[in-house]
């Protein structure tokens, strides 16, 4: 059964934003209404699942799929049921949870000021910075997962998207046996048919010889389209190859740029999400697969009491 705010979508979109989510995503007040109508009533279908159904939550899955309601409303049945696969990511999905995964500065969504040459807002994930011994590899990607999730508040990076840079510097021997068919299979689906995030260019940065079998393994689970906006900056020289695509006035100084460096901008990072707990957990509650029994109790009552029409009849007697 759909559940969620009863609160309408106001658009506040800049005219460019507009322009370009008509052009690129189909978007407009038109389109809006009825695709809002049609995924509600979609939910119908899956009483097994407690939808969240507030237009400007559900507006996520449809700019990501384009406005193709059908493929909308997968990615957002696969946001749900995808949480049973995975019980090591979804179980806890809370910023508390992996703070110590916080303190190993592993990932950063870089301020709004800091973009790449096509303007778009760029993240950063030193897979590197991993310490398996101190957290598993599920605790990472439930960090990459929480992290999404704060960034896909931003209308403006449902319709831009992000571009990633992801490092791979200081990979070694002890992340070698993480490198797994099953781990590269769960961070693919997860990114590209889970989360309604869409990724511009995904770089490849600081990439070390045992990332190469690696590498390998993840394309496997690469849909076509990531795998063709997927860079590899190759060599001691990948500092110069990326600012082909981020100014210096985007980057850490320690990629080469200007700015403060990761670690003093992952701290302010890490704090946002910490502070934004509460609200995180406020729009979580209530919703996902529901229980067995849960259904069972629910079409019992129907059947016996004729739903609410079944209700009004006995107050009447």
């Amino acid at each position: 059964m759909p559940h969620g705010h009863e609160d309408p979508y106001v658009c506040t979109l800049s005219e460019k934003l507009q322009e370009k989510a008509a052009r690129e995503l189909n978007e407009t007040a038109e389109s809006r209404e009825r695709c809002f109508r049609e995924i509600i009533e979609r939910t119908k279908s899956r009483p097994d699942i407690r939808f969240r159904c507030d237009e400007a939550f559900l507006l996520r899955f449809l700019r990501a799929r384009k406005f193709d309601v059908d493929r909308a409303f997968k990615n957002l049945v696969r946001y749900y049921e995808v949480r049973k696969e995975y019980p090591a990511v979804f179980d806890d999905l809370t910023v508390s949870s992996v703070r110590h995964v916080l303190d190993m500065k592993m990932n950063i969504t870089l301020p709004p000021e800091c973009r790449d040459r096509d303007g778009n807002r760029v993240g950063i994930l030193r897979f590197g910075s991993w310490e398996p011994r101190v957290c598993s590899y599920g605790d990472t990607v439930k960090l990459s997962v929480i992290s999404s999730e704060k960034l896909l508040e931003d209308e403006e990076i449902q319709i831009n998207g992000i571009t990633a840079i992801l490092d791979f510097g200081n990979l070694g021997m002890r992340h070698s046996a993480y490198i797994l068919p099953s781990n590269a299979k769960m961070m693919m689906s997860i990114l590209q048919s889970v989360l309604p995030t869409r990724y511009n260019t995904m770089h490849y940065v600081n990439l070390p010889p045992v990332f190469e079998q690696g590498m390998v393994i993840y394309r496997q689970f690469m849909s076509e389209k990531m795998k063709q906006r997927t860079k590899l900056h190759t060599g001691k020289a990948w500092k110069d190859s990326i600012k082909d695509f981020f100014p210096a006035s985007c980057l850490p100084s320690d990629y080469g740029g200007s700015c403060p460096s990761f670690d003093e901008m992952c701290s302010s990072f890490n704090n946002q999400l910490l502070d934004w707990e509460d609200d995180f957990l406020r729009q979580q509650k209530n919703f996902g697969l529901v229980k067995k029994k849960d259904i069972l109790g629910s079409k019992k009552c129907s059947e016996n009491d004729g739903g609410l029409a079944g209700t009004f009849k006995k107050l009447e007697m």
